[in-house]
């Protein structure tokens, strides 16, 4: 287990008028680490399929013109899900 006696720890407020510098020193990346177990774990309420070895996908892009209809959002969620269904089945038992 990770020693944590010397870590800061402090109660704030969202009116509190102290700069928030605590993060500064910390990269992008670092701080995304940081939240994305939580953020996972409030997904994975909604949506079974999502699990903390699932990454964030940086190669799917879809592009809406103007005009253009967009996919209800939970049809979207639904096909991830099947998608991510068929790959688990695609992979060999362990």
């Amino acid at each position: 287990m990770t020693d944590r006696s010397h870590w800061v720890v402090r109660v704030r407020h969202l009116h509190d008028d102290e700069p928030d510098d605590d993060l500064d020193h910390l990269t992008p990346a670092e701080r995304i680490a940081m939240v994305w177990p939580l953020t996972v774990a409030v997904a994975s309420l909604y949506y079974p399929h999502v699990t903390l070895d699932m990454k964030m996908r940086r190669d799917i892009v879809r592009l809406y013109r103007p005009g253009e209809p967009r996919p209800d959002e939970d049809e979207l969620w639904e096909e991830g899900a099947r998608l991510a269904e068929q790959k688990r089945q695609e992979q060999p038992p362990c």
